[in-house]
């Protein structure tokens, strides 16, 4: 098995330095060459169990400190994340000033979206803060922001090790998440925050589960802080176990966000917040599943794109099925079903979302990881068939690809269905 497992890590690391280094986004065939070859491999070392679990771990180490040289290659969000940075560095509030407004300022020609307010939360802008007060160059931000996001999944691992022990599932299922290739190329490659969020939100179930809800909150504040999702997660723990541990939790967390976000208060601090989310939803549209059967059924019948009014309408139905879940209990043990509720939170969200970029799934991975559902697994591999889009410019997205990419993801849901959480 040892030449196997040289020939596969050889196979991975090659692949992925590739990515980092000599692959651009719209080179379609190559790109989905090379995840096609990682994913093989992927698949190799999760089905293998002669393979040491030290051996894996190191080769995940490996596969994250080639990208620490490297320019995201994939997607230029960092750029804003380190725009906001310099603004906090200079003294001023980054949910108040459009780059547009400045376009003398370094870094203005590589943002994506100049005309929007930042969106990000303050724990998220913090870690800009941080790449541009510790390096003055550009290449040192970069490795600073992937030392922090390397860090991060780290936490993942650790904190799904101890929710699997907890579970009493093996400790090898913390491979799913550390050795997946979309995890590695995306959060620590193209500098995303899921696994910054992930770790947060991990935690604070874990401490939830061993009664320590006030440093739960704070786990789970932090998680906030980075991505506004586990917002939606927190109802859902006054429906299994004690609603006082509950209460205080839920009551943390708020109140670091409360503070978090009070350190930008500003009038229009609000407005510009909502804004930017409002025109994310009636404007963006990139990978849709759901939102993409509505939307060329619709537009049969009256003729024009209705974005406008769609998108916002599937975010106010997911906040009804949201609410509608909260009191269905899956499993008697608490562990598992909150778990459960967790991933169909992310589910929920995803699904008739407007705009799915691949980095978007592997916040799945987690509690695919321990609920044993696998259907997040099969997205990972086949979101990055999305990046298709990008071998025309502008980009442009053809139907049969995002019918290969969910066509998938159904089978993988069914076949999830008989699998033992």
């Amino acid at each position: 098995m040892k030449p196997a497992f040289r020939a596969a890590a050889a196979l991975t690391l090659s692949l992925q330095a590739a990515l980092a280094f000599g692959i651009a986004r719209p080179q379609t065939a190559l790109l989905l060459g090379a995840f096609g070859g990682l994913f093989s491999a992927y698949v190799f070392f999760l089905n293998t169990p002669t393979i040491p679990l030290r051996s894996l771990l190191w080769l995940g180490v490996a596969a994250r400190l080639l990208w620490l040289g490297a320019t995201p290659a994939l997607s230029d969000d960092v750029y804003r994340f380190l725009w906001d940075g310099h603004l906090l560095l200079s003294g001023q509030n980054p949910y108040l000033h459009l780059p547009a407004a400045t376009p003398e300022r370094p870094l203005f020609a590589l943002l994506n979206s100049p005309h929007y307010y930042s969106v990000y939360p303050p724990v998220h802008q913090a870690a800009g803060l941080v790449a541009v007060a510790l390096s003055p160059s550009l290449a040192g931000q970069l490795i600073i922001l992937r030392i922090i996001l390397i860090s991060s999944d780290a936490g993942v691992c650790f904190l799904l090790y101890r929710l699997l022990m907890l579970l009493q599932k093996s400790p090898r299922h913390v491979l799913i998440y550390w050795l997946n290739p979309l995890v590695i190329a995306e959060l620590t490659g193209n500098l995303h925050f899921e696994g910054l969020m992930m770790t947060g939100w991990l935690a604070g179930l874990l401490l939830f589960f061993r009664k320590k809800p006030i440093w739960g909150g704070l786990a789970w504040g932090l998680a906030i802080g980075v991505k506004l999702l586990p917002l939606a997660g927190l109802p859902f723990l006054f429906f299994r176990g004690s609603r006082f541990s509950a209460l205080q939790l839920a009551a943390t967390a708020l109140l670091v966000n409360l503070m978090a976000w009070g350190l930008f208060y500003d009038k229009n601090l609000l407005p510009h917040l909502l804004s930017s989310l409002l025109l994310y939803a009636r404007r963006f549209e990139f990978n849709g599943s759901l939102y993409v059967l509505l939307r060329e059924s619709i537009a049969y019948w009256i003729g024009y794109n209705p974005i406008g009014w769609l998108g916002p309408l599937l975010r106010a139905l997911t906040g009804v099925a949201l609410v509608g879940l909260m009191p269905v209990s899956f499993f008697p043990e608490k562990e598992k079903n909150l778990l459960l509720k967790s991933l169909l939170v992310l589910w929920a969200v995803y699904l008739p979302a407007t705009t799915v970029h691949p980095w978007y799934v592997a916040s799945l991975l987690p509690f695919a990881v321990l609920t044993g559902r696998p259907a997040a697994l099969w997205w990972s591999g086949t979101c990055v068939l999305s990046y298709a889009a990008y071998a025309c410019t502008p980009p442009c997205e053809s139907g049969w690809w995002l019918w290969l990419e969910y066509g998938l993801v159904a089978v993988g849901a069914w076949y999830g269905k008989s699998v033992k959480a």
